[in-house]
């Protein structure tokens, strides 16, 4: 067997990606720390973001975003279906929810599609808590999309759990499904417990 995609770097080696610092992601961490995980080939991952599609080239070599969540439950993280049930015994979107303990500012992401996916082949990436953001960052305008709502906080608290997987690529994942976010909030789209 090959190596393992991120084997050899750790948290101090971390490269530069997606046009993000070393720096830059470490803040995105509670205490500029996450601990190196070896997630098991057919792992589910998620993230919400502003596209139809996984990435704009569907080329196996095409870099995809880094940052990402568990589906099913991990370690001390619940999954996304208990964040959706959460969503909804207090009577804010999933959007807001997600917006709140994933702490991803208005201006970065719509949040307009959720993407599921499985890694292809076992695969190391860095699992943390997510640190605080502010809830919108150097007076850009918000991308939140209709029906949202908004906590009107300043801040963003975060304290979920985040996965960071550099190097990551189309060919790296299958089984990628992608929805709106709205067809979910509103019980059109029913997505399954497990994947």
């Amino acid at each position: 067997m090959g190596e393992i995609l991120n084997e050899k770097i750790d948290w101090h080696t971390l490269p530069s990606s997606g046009g993000q610092t070393r720096e830059e992601i470490y803040r995105a961490f509670w205490g500029g720390a996450a601990r190196k995980v070896l997630l098991a080939a057919g792992f589910a991952v998620y993230k919400l973001h502003n596209f139809k599609t996984v990435a704009s080239d569907a080329s196996p070599k095409t870099a995809v975003s880094a940052w990402w969540a568990p589906y099913n439950s991990f370690e001390d993280d619940p999954g996304f279906n208990e964040r959706f049930k959460l969503s909804k015994h207090f009577g804010a979107s999933l959007r807001e929810v997600a917006r709140v303990y994933l702490a991803v500012s208005e201006n970065w992401n719509s949040f307009q599609f959720l993407l599921v996916a499985r890694l292809a082949q076992p695969t190391f990436g860095f699992y943390g808590t997510v640190s605080g953001q502010e809830r919108l960052q150097g007076g850009q305008p918000s991308k939140r999309a209709g029906g949202e709502g908004s906590g009107g906080t300043a801040g963003l608290p975060g304290h979920g759990r985040q996965i960071y997987i550099p190097s990551l690529t189309v060919g790296n994942l299958y089984g990628a499904q992608v929805y709106r976010v709205e067809d979910i909030e509103n019980g059109v789209t029913r997505l399954p417990p497990h994947m």
